[in-house]
């Protein structure tokens, strides 16, 4: 590629920013992202892309630092002190992430590969997870997620999918075929965000005896537990 411009131009970018794009693909849910990230690498003359990637990257991780953030209404309702006594760090996240990839190729039979940083599928794509953690809330709901329209995607697509519900406080995890869950979708609240992106708010609430149920506006409350695999 001797005297090739796009060749002279590609090295300008750094390995270390290389690597730093390779993790918001992983972390990323969006399927737009791996495109828009293609973008940037298009090499155009005299231009330096690392401090660009800088910039991406520190949106990005604190984009996921946020990921199981509650939403505002909870916010408006939690004093800042309530809201710090409930936190997670992000290693202990990935350890409950972790603990659900191993249980999930357990239940699977099959050795699953991480697509992203919520998402694993089988090598044959067939069987597919996407798994979304929780910490505890003091008030109102005692669990809150968001289920994106890429998972839903994902997981149709596949001949065995599960929506995994894990909670940040507990030993078990709620692995919900798609096709139940798909169901639900309809009578859960949505918000739509100004980029375009839309997800569901997925609640659940426990009774008196520590069983989990997933919260239907307006309807009866479905049993969680007998989707319930242990970690």
């Amino acid at each position: 590629m001797r005297g090739s411009r796009h060749a002279w131009d590609i090295r300008l970018i750094s390995v270390e920013a290389l690597v730093k794009l390779v993790a918001i693909k992983e972390n990323s849910e969006e399927t737009e992202t791996g495109k828009k990230i293609r973008s940037v690498l298009v090499p155009v003359e005299y231009t330096r892309v690392d401090s660009l990637v800088e910039v991406v990257f520190a949106a990005a991780s604190d984009a996921q630092e946020q990921m199981i953030d509650p939403p505002l209404e909870i916010v408006a309702s939690i004093s800042p002190t309530k809201l710090d006594s409930i936190g997670a760090s992000a290693s202990e996240i990935q350890v409950k992430r972790d603990l659900i990839f191993i249980a999930m190729t357990l239940k699977a039979g099959v050795p699953l590969i991480k697509k992203s940083r919520a998402m694993y599928w089988s090598a044959d794509h067939r069987i597919r997870v996407a798994c979304a953690i929780s910490k505890h809330y003091a008030l109102g709901n005692d669990y809150w997620y968001a289920f994106h329209t890429a998972w839903l995607d994902f997981l149709s697509e596949s001949g065995q999918g599960y929506f995994v519900l894990g909670c940040m406080d507990l030993d078990r995890v709620f692995a919900i075929p798609i096709d139940e869950f798909a169901g639900y979708l309809p009578k859960l609240n949505t918000t739509a965000r100004k980029d375009g992106v839309s997800y569901w708010h997925v609640k659940i609430d426990l009774d008196a005896g520590g069983h989990a149920y997933l919260n239907i506006p307006k309807e009866k409350a479905v049993n969680l537990e007998v989707f319930a695999v242990n970690l």
